[in-house]
């Protein structure tokens, strides 16, 4: 007679449980891993374009995104992807500035280079036209007053730096003006001969300060040429420094190396490729709120350093650049009036000087009977 052993039934009845829910376990890990497999195929090329190799399901899931598809060796690969991308970001943004700072200062070099060289044509003309009997002799101080003008803003081409010069533009307006003299006061005195002795034309330079035959035309143009220079050569410097403080700020961000920075690089991470490592394929960008926080994490360490000094760069950049396109302004620092209006100004001096003839030669008989 057949006896139904219960303590068997059970027994039988719990290895059969255990063997099905094995069996579902394994049958719910392949379907998963299959799945996982799927999801992370597709954000396969993803990886493969930034050169990094998406790791095999058996190793553990990475501690910062957690994700199914990146392993702790693709998460050390791609925070340093992370920082690379950051770096290059800040580079590009930074060289942007420095190009736009270095192509205006490049820009307003050829300005006031082309204005200086139409101003010296002008002025030969004059010469040529109106002063023909001083055209011939007047070309090389023109000439020299000009150099300088060009050689005290004049920039390096090689190094974008401004070239160092001993020019000093107040003493090359006032050896124009001494260069000047004994052509000026050879056609005032209607000299018959094609001109003055050597030694002559040497006594009456070293009068010009006591004869004044200019009167203050020489020293009011001087000044507003020589500030009007000085302006435009610190404008110049101070691009030229903009430059160099971007590449140094530059370097200072991108090399920090992560020390110090961990949680930003960690931040980036999270922010641009977490999303990869959980198999996400859309192209979603992080919101804007949430990119920004990233940022200023990492950014914050230098804001305050250098928020300040850049603000007051700039806004020292502006005063500059409004004070020299000034046309009214009482410091005269407008390079484009002065340079402008030299051949004019020249004209007047000469012309005052033909006006005062005879006080002219009353000053100098009375200074050479007085020295001799």
């Amino acid at each position: 007679m057949f006896r139904f052993n219960v303590n068997g039934f059970v027994l039988i009845s719990f290895c059969f449980c255990v063997a099905m829910s094995r069996v579902a376990e394994n049958s719910r890990v392949k379907r998963t891993l299959q799945q996982d497999l799927s999801t992370c195929a597709n954000v396969k090329p993803f990886f493969e374009m930034r050169n990094i190799s998406v790791q095999s399901f058996d190793r553990p899931k990475g501690v910062v995104c957690g994700g199914q598809c990146c392993s702790g060796e693709t998460e050390a690969a791609l925070k340093m992807q992370g920082q690379k991308d950051f770096s290059a970001l800040l580079r590009h943004n930074s060289r942007s500035i420095q190009g736009l700072l270095n192509s205006t200062a490049t820009t307003l070099q050829s300005h006031v280079t082309a204005l200086s060289n139409q101003s010296e044509n002008k002025t030969h003309l004059l010469f040529s036209q109106i002063y023909q009997q001083m055209s011939i002799l007047s070309k090389e101080p023109i000439s020299m007053l000009y150099r300088d003008i060009l050689q005290y803003i004049q920039l390096n081409s090689s190094q974008n730096l401004l070239s160092t010069t001993d020019v000093d533009v107040k003493t090359s307006v006032t050896r124009f003006f001494t260069e000047l003299f004994p052509l000026v006061y050879h056609q005032i005195a209607k000299a018959l001969a094609p001109d003055f002795s050597p030694d002559y034309k040497v006594c009456l330079k070293e009068i010009i300060k006591e004869i004044q035959p200019f009167g203050d035309i020489p020293r009011q143009l001087s000044q507003s040429l020589s500030k009007s220079l000085e302006a435009t050569r610190l404008l110049l410097q101070a691009f030229d420094i903009g430059i160099e403080v971007l590449n140094t700020t530059d370097t200072l961000l991108t090399e920090d190396g992560g020390k110090g920075n961990v949680e930003c690089h960690h931040a980036l991470m999270k922010m641009t490729y977490c999303p990869k490592c959980l198999g996400l394929v859309g192209k979603e960008k992080p919101c804007s709120g949430y990119c920004l926080n990233v940022l200023r994490g990492c950014l914050t360490k230098y804001v305050a350093e250098l928020d300040s000094p850049w603000n007051s760069y700039v806004e020292a950049i502006e005063r500059l650049v409004i004070a020299i396109k000034q046309h009214n302004n009482e410091v005269g620092v407008n390079v484009d009036l002065v340079i402008r209006g030299l051949d004019t100004r020249i004209s007047e001096a000469i012309m005052y000087a033909m006006e005062k003839e005879h006080e002219i030669d009353v000053r100098i008989a009375n200074f050479v009977i007085f020295r001799y």
